[in-house]
């Protein structure tokens, strides 16, 4: 059984725990504003008017994965929107 500290294997395993924490962590949205990441480069997503997110062109099917997204968006001083995390850009 795996202990709370051990690294989680599966990618997919660690979006499902993500995912998991932001619909049940009752702590409001992240501090985004005062995460400053490197910039790593494009992402093909999408957010369409009436709230649908694409990615690569696909709509993204999971809602909370689209929530989770939601949490970390920050709009900068250039204009753009971008997804930020605590060490992403």
């Amino acid at each position: 059984m795996a202990k709370k500290n051990d690294i989680i294997e599966s990618p997919t395993a660690s979006l499902e725990a993500l995912v998991a924490r932001a619909g049940h962590s009752g702590k409001g949205l992240p501090p985004v504003e005062k995460w400053h990441p490197d910039y790593c480069g494009e992402l093909d997503i999408v957010i369409k008017r009436d709230g649908t997110w694409f990615y690569m062109g696909t709509p993204i099917g999971r809602a909370p994965l689209v929530r989770l997204f939601s949490t970390v968006l920050r709009k900068d001083e250039d204009g753009f929107t971008y997804l930020v995390t605590p060490v992403e850009k």
